[in-house]
């Protein structure tokens, strides 16, 4: 069930964006960015991206997660012995990794955020074009904007990043920093990188836990003078 619900849905996806892209992939130089700092076209860069979106997903979303194949962009299956190319006709055996269907769903989420980052990439005009600028890109979770050098972007934490535990209450922001140079920043790893941390919810336990806490010590304040008074008539 599963399956035919996540092929109905990439199917119609596609022929949805088939359409209102076609005049800007008429221009093959516009092409979308990656997180490695690739430029690919539309059709490559769909595939590839939603390959890295499951990558990126832990080992607790899946039976046994495949591997994944940088210089294809496929997904590797030891077992079989088989490479899975993901397109709209060719996902059943991908599903068929994940422990549950929620998780399925967030790489669903992943993917079509990702085809969306790519749309508007190639749709949206260069507003920073004659200043510097860090450019537009897909981070491997999130989209961001052409922004001008030596400042930080901001954008809201997406769903989908959330694997074990629901998005919290209140909206938490990713941060991403473009450097001096315009160039996005990179970490000891050699990779562009986007700060996450603050999409966790830490804080909100912490809130939840001193509010716990304290409410346990108002109720023995008022607990000792009621015990004290009982005892006085005993």
């Amino acid at each position: 069930m599963l399956a035919l619900l996540a092929y109905l849905y990439l199917q119609k996806f596609f022929q949805c964006e088939a359409s209102s892209i076609i005049s800007a992939l008429e221009r093959p130089e516009i092409k979308c960015r990656n997180e490695q700092q690739i430029y690919l076209p539309y059709d490559e860069f769909k595939t590839e991206a939603c390959a890295r979106c499951y990558k990126y997903m832990p080992s607790v979303a899946f039976h046994f997660k495949l591997q994944y194949t940088k210089e294809l962009g496929t997904l590797y299956d030891p077992r079989i012995n088989a490479s899975h190319y993901l397109n709209p006709f060719n996902i059943s055996e991908v599903l068929n990794t994940f422990v549950e269907e929620s998780f399925a769903e967030k790489w669903i989420s992943c993917c079509r955020a990702a085809w969306e980052c790519c749309n508007t990439m190639i749709k949206t005009p260069a507003s920073l074009k004659n200043t510097k600028h860090c450019p537009r890109t897909w981070d491997g979770w999130q989209c961001w904007p052409d922004t001008p050098a030596g400042t930080t972007a901001s954008l809201p934490c997406q769903n989908h990043i959330y694997f074990e535990n629901g998005p919290p209450s209140c909206t938490k922001y990713a941060h991403k920093e473009c450097l001096p140079n315009g160039t996005w920043y990179i970490n000891e790893y050699r990779r562009e990188w986007t700060n996450y941390t603050t999409c966790g919810r830490r804080e909100e336990h912490r809130q939840y836990l001193y509010f716990h806490v304290t409410t346990y010590i108002i109720s023995i304040i008022f607990i000792i003078p009621a015990l004290i008074i009982f005892m006085s008539y005993k």
